[in-house]
């Protein structure tokens, strides 16, 4: 009793150290906000950061925050509920909302005409629920929508070249004939746990990618192909804080954060296992806490 007591406040301990090297602060809907329920968050080449809510798309300066309607811009969003932003190599700003994409200059707040139109170029899926955005090192976009996976590849005038379509599984992605992406197992071990097994979110940390899952935190070595499952508890020192993982980020001084539904997780290499913190979880720090601890995304 008396190991496992040292134990849990020694942790704590630790947990209260990282933490406390933050301040907390809340933008909120009193703030300017579109909504207080944020699904995406990016920083354009301009320095502002983009979020992404179910009542439109906010651009926060440092000071304040503003919608691209108060901008005086004619972009017109095929649903206000905004799932995800991505900035491409020519200054635009890509919006997958639930009902289609949506494809903005940054330097008018204009929509893109043409761009993503149902003409044959793209596929119908512009017009359908898109989940997930995403550039790569070529400047392609890579589009996560209902019915699959696709990656607009864009020349060198930031046109519509090609269109690569992928009809729950980790896949390695190479481009082949026909416009279409083919498909190899990064790892037999990688299989899905249950039925309803869903990957929310990845993070390259050196030679282990790691996974987050409506399931758990997985954790891939690259080099050994061992595959690890990291579990949760409330109440016992070193375990995440759930399961449901939403979002996964290495901070510049190499910390990994991970969020949940239920608070936020920093993982400790040493002993390889996680401290968290939650809604009034930790009220010695001198930072404050968390005001929600249903995160869905992290910047």
């Amino acid at each position: 009793l008396w190991l496992l007591l040292v134990s849990v406040l020694a942790c704590a301990q630790e947990g209260e150290r990282f933490f406390s090297r933050y301040n907390f602060r809340y933008l909120t809907e009193g703030d300017g906000m579109p909504s207080g329920t944020v699904n995406d968050i990016i920083q354009d080449s301009d320095g502002f950061i983009w979020v992404a809510t179910p009542a439109g798309i906010g651009r926060y300066d440092g000071y304040e925050v503003m919608t691209v309607a108060q901008a005086g811009g004619t972009l017109k969003l095929q649903g206000a509920y905004v799932n995800a932003l991505c900035e491409d190599n020519f200054h635009r700003l890509w919006i997958g909302t639930e009902n289609g994409l949506v494809v903005m200059n940054l330097g008018t707040y204009a929509g893109v005409d043409g761009l993503v139109e149902t003409d044959g170029s793209l596929p119908a899926w512009v017009g359908e629920d898109i989940h997930a955005l995403y550039k790569d090192k070529r400047g392609d976009i890579w589009v996560s929508y209902a019915e699959g996976l696709c990656c607009v590849e864009l020349d060198e005038r930031g046109e519509v070249s090609g269109c690569y379509r992928l009809d729950n599984q980790v896949y390695v992605l190479e481009k082949g004939e026909g416009q279409r992406l083919e498909v190899r197992s990064l790892s037999d071990g990688l299989t899905p746990f249950s039925d309803d097994w869903r990957i929310n979110c990845m993070q390259e940390d050196g030679q282990w990618l790691w996974m987050g899952t409506n399931r758990g935190l997985f954790c891939y070595d690259t080099q050994t192909h061992e595959l690890k499952r990291y579990r949760y508890s409330t109440h016992r020192p070193g375990m995440l804080s759930q399961a449901y993982i939403t979002d996964i980020r290495l901070t510049d001084g190499g910390h990994l954060i991970v969020s949940t539904l239920n608070g936020l997780n920093v993982y400790r290499r040493e002993t390889d296992s996680f401290e968290f913190i939650r809604r009034n979880s930790a009220p010695g720090l001198d930072g404050g806490s968390i005001n929600c601890d249903a995160i869905r995304c992290v910047y």
